[in-house]
């Protein structure tokens, strides 16, 4: 690290330095590169106890040891600085690269070749079309009133795209597979194609031909190269077999070409059961999620009703003896995540539910991606069955298409926070001819007792809470989020534990309610704001957040990291006869991933967690050896925890905002 104590007016600057794989040449990390470290430089007299004077370095961790540290001061002159951006990877033909760097004295920066296929004529830099790493570095000199600057090492690989294959997969219609239709309709080409060197080597087109057409496929992600999914529609001359041709076209105009061979009819059977997950996924306590691949017929107009059997089974019938969540998601023609359904385990047994999944009918076809995700942490896993049961009839609609406007973990009755939920504008389609807001909403943690409590009503999976769906302003819908659970409405009885008591919109052993509501009407203006609004009449007064909790006078603990939380899963479900319904600019609201960090870790007395979420809160479960839940809370943006009374160990930290993030924990 090189300090500059003078930067910024006296509030300092860092740089710092690495040597990957402590080889090498010290390269500046150009992301740490004169960073202000704001510290005060106080009144300029030493004695000024507000003028800091000394360096204090920190280890994370329990020990921590410093080689060849080295501070000193400079002599007479001016240190300086280069500050260079990173120069990405490139393919071997393209143009040269002009190099821009500036040094903190404003004296000019020059540049030296040190090795690669390149070559450096004053800042310019030309590839010699050969492939390998390039790396050069930056210098400045300095004169008579500055002191030599840093060199700035800068690498980067240069890509042949024509030693490189795609790897594509056609979705739908797949390989062998029938396209059912109940006459000749548009029907949707999914194609799934990925490459190595995915940052430098694009795909500059993805096209495909049938029966003489082509169709040149879109993406609505052509800038995430972990997405890679292309569809588009193709209407069939008449019923028999086709033969599809795929041709991805690359970075420096290589084209490879994929076919396959399936058959249009409008034979359709009564009723076709497609077994999706067979006991091939498994959710364990060190594995909360699977992902596979499954064969599933492509049709349009040919089923009415869509049935999903969810058979919950247990690892050598070695079940979590506690009431866990997880559920089913599946990737969607534009290659999107989405909840299918949720699922809450029983008490230490297995059982099996039903839901009605026809709303999803345009995505459940071809070669679909299918992920098992359950938070377990008792037991020997879960490895449960799904079977889609398609029944034949012709559909109020052709198509159908949704859009995930919410998914995330939302705190409840938090005094900072009560309504956490986004507002969403959602543009409709101009071919939609129906609309509903499709919602599930689980509540979860609660207290230990009235007079014992960690929040207030047994919140949140135990309190009977009214939600309310506002559109452009109005109150338009009510959810009661409340469900009756004895009997079990899935059958599943008897289970050990608390399995009887009603809960906020999901029972032990079945799959989370689903509530649909009408937003028809809104298609006329086009558009129309979507709030959900949390149970406005619920606080919790023993949040920490809550200025008038007192420990042992209001509630037992106010620090107590148990505080009731809603998940949350809200979708844009728009119908058509129209195919153009899916093929127009798509809302996208879906959760990305988010970082996490846990510090000072080992833990001594407390802990920070910061995550970057932007999403609302993340719901949080800590666990420890044993698999027992120690504590749940939610995060929003940062958060220092109580582990003072923890014994100490090793714990796992589990995050919940769209995507799992999981941490351990040392408390010492």
């Amino acid at each position: 690290m090189s300090f500059d104590f003078t930067a910024y007016d006296g509030a300092g600057a860092v740089t710092v330095f690495v040597k990957p794989g402590c080889t090498g040449d010290w390269i500046q990390m150009a992301g740490c590169t004169n960073v202000c470290m704001n510290l005060t430089p106080g009144s300029g007299d030493k004695l000024d106890y507000h003028v800091w004077d000394g360096l204090f370095f920190h280890s994370q961790g329990g020990t921590g040891g410093f080689d060849n540290l080295l501070v000193r001061q400079q002599p007479d002159g001016n240190a300086q600085l280069i500050e260079m951006a990173d120069i990405p990877n490139q393919l071997t033909f393209n143009a040269p690269i002009t190099l821009e760097a500036t040094a903190s004295s404003g004296l000019p920066v020059s540049f030296e070749m040190m090795e690669g296929p390149a070559t450096i004529n004053g800042n310019i830099l030309t590839l010699t079309g050969e492939t390998g790493v390039v790396k050069f570095k930056a210098t400045q000199a300095g004169d008579a009133n500055w002191l030599p600057a840093p060199d700035v090492v800068k690498s980067f690989e240069v890509v042949d795209p024509y030693a490189y294959e795609p790897e594509v997969k056609i979705r739908r219609p797949y390989e062998g597979t029938k396209v059912y239709l109940d006459a000749l309709h548009p029907v949707l080409i999914v194609v799934s194609a990925y490459i190595e060197h995915s940052e430098v080597i694009k795909f500059t087109e993805v096209k495909a031909n049938v029966d003489g057409q082509d169709i040149l496929l879109k993406t609505d992600y052509p800038d995430d190269p972990d997405n890679g999914y292309y569809y588009g529609f193709w209407t069939p001359s008449g019923f028999g077999d086709f033969d599809l041709t795929v041709s991805v076209t690359q970075s420096g105009n290589k084209t490879t070409t994929f076919s396959n061979r399936f058959e249009v009819t409008n034979q359709i059977d009564s009723h076709l059961d497609v077994v999706t997950m067979n006991g091939d996924l498994v959710c364990d306590p060190t594995h909360h999620s699977a992902i596979g691949e499954y064969v599933m017929p492509s049709h349009v107009g040919a089923f009415n009703e869509i049935l999903a059997h969810y058979d919950h089974t247990c690892v050598n019938n070695n079940c979590d003896g506690y009431d866990r969540v997880g559920g089913v998601k599946i990737r969607n023609y534009r290659g999107e995540w989405m909840e299918l359904f949720r699922y809450c385990t029983p008490f230490g047994v297995q059982c099996d539910d039903d839901v009605d999944v026809s709303d999803y009918t345009s995505m459940l076809q071809g070669l679909l991606e299918i992920e098992f995700y359950m938070e377990s942490w008792g037991g020997s896993g879960y490895n449960p069955t799904l079977v889609f049961s398609f029944t034949k009839g012709t559909p109020d609609y052709l198509y159908v298409d949704m859009d995930e406007i919410w998914f995330g973990t939302y705190a409840f009755g938090d005094y900072a926070n009560q309504q956490p939920v986004p507002v969403v504008n959602y543009t409709f389609s101009d071919q939609a001819e129906a609309a509903k807001l499709k919602i599930t909403t689980t509540g979860h943690n609660w207290s230990s007792g009235t007079n014992n409590c960690f929040n207030t009503g047994n919140a949140a999976e135990f309190y009977e809470a009214t939600h309310h769906i506002l559109v452009d302003g109005q109150n338009k819908y009510d959810q009661h989020l409340w469900r009756t659970c004895n009997p079990n409405p899935a059958g599943c009885q008897p289970q050990n534990g608390t399995w009887i008591y009603s809960r906020s919109g999901w029972c032990p052993g079945s799959i989370g309610l689903v509530w649909d509501f009408d937003l028809t009407e809104c298609l006329s203006a086009g558009q129309a704001e979507l709030f959900y609004q949390f149970d406005p009449t619920y606080l919790d007064l023993c949040h920490p957040n809550h200025p008038d909790c007192i420990d042992g006078v209001t509630c037992t603990e106010c620090a107590a990291p148990d505080n009731p939380v809603l998940r949350v899963a809200g979708k844009v479900v728009t119908f058509s006869n129209d195919e153009n319904l899916m093929v127009g600019v798509h809302e996208s609201h879906a959760e990305a991933a988010f970082n996490a960090e846990v510090y000072p870790n080992p833990a001594k007395g407390q802990f920070t967690l910061s995550t970057d979420y932007d999403k609302g809160a993340v719901s949080v479960m800590v666990l420890n050896m044993q698999g027992q839940i120690v504590a749940n809370f939610t995060v929003e943006g940062q958060r220092t925890i109580d582990v003072s009374r923890w014994p100490a160990g090793i714990y796992t930290v589990q995050m919940l905002g769209g995507s799992v993030v999981t941490k351990k924990l040392v408390v010492e």
